[in-house]
């Protein structure tokens, strides 16, 4: 089985979704709705492990307020690696955003 690391913004029904791959055979594709990956259980138990790995302060600017937990990469979308994430305030987590659609 081959491992994908690309992952494609698609949309499917007015949805934002990734496409990639987990684990394919030749064809197979794996869409992951990501509004719903945010709103899961999954996704609460993943992001409360690095809020409380990062001391429940932002990684850049050290504030306990307005915290979000923001994708360093989409690889792994779903089955992230607590290093594929960072704590940010809402305030930095605008910033990393605008710095990487540069």
């Amino acid at each position: 089985m081959k491992r994908a690391t690309n992952w494609r913004r698609s949309r499917q029904n007015g949805k934002r979704m990734w496409r990639g791959n987990i684990r394919r055979r030749q064809t197979s594709v794996v869409y992951v709705d990501y509004d719903a990956y945010m709103h899961s259980r999954e996704w609460c138990e993943v992001r409360q492990k690095r809020l409380k790995k990062d001391g429940y302060r932002c990684a850049l600017c050290g504030t306990t307020e307005h915290l979000e937990v923001h994708h360093l990469t989409y690889e792994r979308l779903g089955r992230e690696r607590i290093d594929d994430l960072i704590t940010l305030c809402k305030t930095c987590h605008k910033q990393a955003h605008e710095l990487k659609d540069r």
